[in-house]
C-alpha cells in the first residue's frame, strides 16, 4: 500500500469495512495488520478510500486508565498496598468500576440480557 502523510504507525485505518493496523510506514510503503477488531480481510480496488479510524475518546480514556492501573500493580505485591502504619488496602482483583462506567454503553448484550 502506498503511504500517505496522515498513516502512522500503532494507527487504526479502514478500507470499506474492513480495519487494519499499522504496525511501520518505510518511505511509501505501509506494514499492516489485516482483518483486526473482528473485521475480515478483503480485496479492496486500488482507488479505495483510507481512512484513520477514529476510536471514541471514551474508549481510548478507559484504556489509558486500565494501563496506568495494570503498571502500578506491579508495586503492590500479592494484590495489596500500603503498610502496617498507614492501612492497607486491597487491589481491585476484577474489573475496575471507573472503567466499567466508561465503557457501559458500549457493551454487547447477549440474547436475553439487560
Amino acid at each position: 500500500m502506498a503511504a500517505s502523510p496522515t498513516v502512522k504507525p500503532l494507527q487504526t485505518i479502514l478500507i470499506d469495512s474492513e480495519q487494519l493496523f499499522v504496525t511501520e510506514v518505510s518511505g511509501t510503503t505501509v506494514t499492516v495488520k489485516r482483518g483486526v477488531n473482528g473485521t475480515t480481510a478483503a480485496t479492496h480496488l486500488n482507488a479505495a478510500a483510507v481512512t484513520a479510524f477514529e476510536y471514541n475518546h471514551q474508549i481510548v480514556q478507559a484504556c489509558n486508565l486500565m494501563t496506568a492501573r495494570l503498571f502500578k500493580r506491579r508495586e503492590s505485591p500479592f494484590g495489596t498496598a500500603g503498610s502496617a502504619e498507614m492501612g492497607t488496602l486491597n487491589v481491585i482483583p476484577r474489573f475496575d468500576p471507573d472503567i466499567r462506567g466508561l465503557l457501559n454503553d458500549y457493551r454487547r448484550l447477549g440474547i436475553g440480557a439487560t
